[in-house]
């Protein structure tokens, strides 16, 4: 079987270490629960405080699905250390509210914004928190764990941080989660709350839902497409700010379109390898698009080379060593960003959520296969 040769990913982004804890603050240089428990997880309380798993946008045909599929909380668990049981309820007083204010717009709402290019978690996204006491009370249940010992001589430091890593990755993904919940509520008249309808909501939320899906092994359908177009309030500037904002787009419909494509579909390696070229054309060196793209070669080609992740054999034929130079390329870039490479906490913890997948072998089937 052919397989597409992508070319080599774009440079990753200047990075911008802080060393405080091993947080990373992103930088304005761009505009932009498991199927059976015994006991609540701390995701679990998040939904509950609605009565139901907020709705996704995208959703998927159950019938799409791969054999072996996983849900986003297996990814959470960081080194095999699961986070800490949901914190008790507590109101909170205006200084505890200021400092999560603080927290949250300098260390999580830019990467949220920056990688999903959008602006919905800076103009909405803390008012939806707000609003969600569990997430709040596991929000500054992490800020309190920013202070704990950094010894590493501590026989439980690692424990510890691990486990401050995974509550982090678990509120970061509730955080992101937001969006769905301001996607899909509707007043009586069928609409949507007029701010966040202005900050593309819709969108943000799909592009969420494909993140996940990239990583979770789902497909998506052809009617849960994101807009192919900006609205006009975004097409404004000079020609080259117009094609930018074209351009983002036009990579994440492409990303949509990949999670569509099957490999009992006519024509399937010549839409595979065009929708490809499609995203590597619009990359723009962006550190967000690099690694979904990169995630997108590894879910594609994977599976399909023997040994991978982890013991990946000597290729036999051109084809095959063309495909390994590929994917090593890739994969590198996606666990680099996890690891010490990555601008800010959000794309670290994404990015670590795909390594997950892979180190995990929970990604069962390739993308390719029925």
């Amino acid at each position: 079987m052919s397989h597409p040769s992508p070319a080599p990913m774009s440079a990753p982004a200047q990075r911008y270490p802080l060393a405080a804890y091993g947080v990373f603050v992103a930088q304005e240089d761009e505009q932009q629960g498991p199927a059976e428990k015994p006991d609540p997880s701390p995701d679990d309380s998040v939904k509950q405080e609605n009565g139901v798993e907020p709705a996704r946008v995208n959703g998927s045909d159950p019938q799409n699905f791969r054999a072996k599929q996983t849900k986003i909380q297996d990814l959470l668990c960081i080194n095999g250390v699961p986070t800490l049981p949901p914190a008790p309820p507590s109101t909170r007083t205006p200084d505890q509210v200021g400092q999560m204010l603080e927290v949250y717009e300098l260390i999580y709402q830019p990467g949220m914004d920056k990688f999903f290019e959008t602006q919905w978690y800076k103009k909405r996204g803390f008012e939806y928190l707000k609003a969600n006491g569990p997430l709040c009370d596991q929000f500054q249940n992490l800020i309190s764990r920013y202070s704990m010992s950094d010894n590493k001589e501590d026989p439980a430091y690692l424990y510890n941080l691990a486990i401050t890593q995974s509550l982090e990755a678990m509120v970061i993904w509730a955080m992101l989660g937001l969006c769905r919940k301001a996607a899909t509520t509707k007043d009586a008249a069928g609409n949507i709350n007029a701010d966040d309808e202005r900050e593309d909501v819709v969108n943000t939320a799909k592009r969420l839902d494909m993140f996940e899906a990239l990583v979770t092994g789902e497909y998506l359908t052809a009617e849960t497409a994101p807009a192919t177009n900006p609205p006009d309030a975004k097409m404004v500037g000079n020609t080259l700010e117009k094609q930018l904002a074209q351009n983002q787009y036009t990579f994440w419909y492409s990303v949509h379109r990949f999670l569509t494509l099957h490999n009992g579909d006519p024509d399937f390696q010549k839409h595979i390898d065009e929708v490809l070229l499609e995203c590597r054309k619009t990359l723009e060196n962006r550190e967000s698009r690099d690694v979904i793209y990169s995630i997108m070669v590894v879910r594609h080609i994977g599976p399909t080379i023997p040994g991978f992740p982890n013991a990946v054999k000597a290729p036999e034929t051109d084809e095959e060593q063309d495909a390994q130079i590929a994917i090593t390329v890739a994969k590198r870039l996606v666990e680099e960003e996890a690891g010490d490479k990555g601008t800010n906490q959000v794309v670290t913890r994404l990015c670590g959520l795909a390594a997950r997948s892979w180190a995990l072998n929970i990604q069962g089937t390739p993308v390719t296969g029925p």
